[in-house]
C-alpha cells in the first residue's frame, strides 16, 4: 500500500455513494498519482489518439502504465483513461456513467470551475478543484466546466468503474 491513501473496496465505495447522494463532488482520499508516471504522459494533444467531443477529448493513449499503477493502488474494478479539455464543455450529463473518479492534473487556467445545474439551468454549486488529488464527480447529473484559458489545457486521470 502507497502512503497517502485508502486502496479502492467496496465497502468504501457504498460509503461514497451515500455521501456523494450530498454533495457533487466529493473528495477522498486515495494516493497520490506518482509524478514519474504524469510527466511520461505528453501535453499536447495531437499526440493522442482521442475521441472528440468538441473540447471534451477522453483517450487511454500512454495510460498503460497509469491503468496498471491504479488498478493495483486504487482499484482492480476500475479503467483509467485521461480526459483531455481544449475549451469550455456545455453544461450535459454523461451517458451510462454515475459517477467517476478524477485526478486532476492541470487546472486549464486560473478561475476554472465544475458547476452543477439542475434541469431549469439553475446553478446549483460550482467547484474550483484542486489538482494533485483524487475526487468523485456526480457525472450523471447536468455539470459544465467553465473558465478555461485560451491556449491552455485541462487534464485528468479518470477512473470508471465496470
Amino acid at each position: 500500500m502507497q502512503a497517502g491513501g485508502h486502496r479502492f473496496d467496496p465497502v468504501y465505495l457504498h460509503h461514497v455513494r451515500i455521501m456523494n447522494q450530498l454533495k457533487f463532488i466529493q473528495y477522498v482520499n486515495l494516493p497520490k498519482v506518482p509524478q514519474e508516471l504524469i510527466d511520461e504522459l505528453p501535453t499536447d494533444i495531437a499526440f493522442y489518439n482521442v475521441i472528440n467531443h468538441g473540447n471534451y477529448n477522453w483517450t487511454d493513449s500512454f495510460t498503460e502504465k497509469i491503468n496498471a499503477w491504479g488498478k493495483e493502488f486504487v482499484g482492480n474494478e476500475m479503467y483509467f483513461g485521461l480526459q483531455i479539455m481544449t475549451g469550455n464543455v456545455p453544461v450535459h450529463k454523461d451517458i451510462e456513467t454515475q459517477i467517476k473518479f478524477v485526478y486532476l492534473i492541470d487546472q486549464g487556467g486560473t478561475e476554472v470551475y465544475t458547476k452543477f445545474w439542475n434541469d431549469n439551468l439553475d446553478l446549483l454549486d460550482q467547484y474550483k478543484i484542486e489538482t494533485n488529488r483524487w475526487h468523485i464527480l456526480k457525472a450523471d447529473c447536468n455539470h459544465s466546466v467553465e473558465g478555461l484559458e485560451q491556449g491552455k489545457i485541462r487534464r485528468s486521470i479518470t477512473a470508471r468503474i465496470f
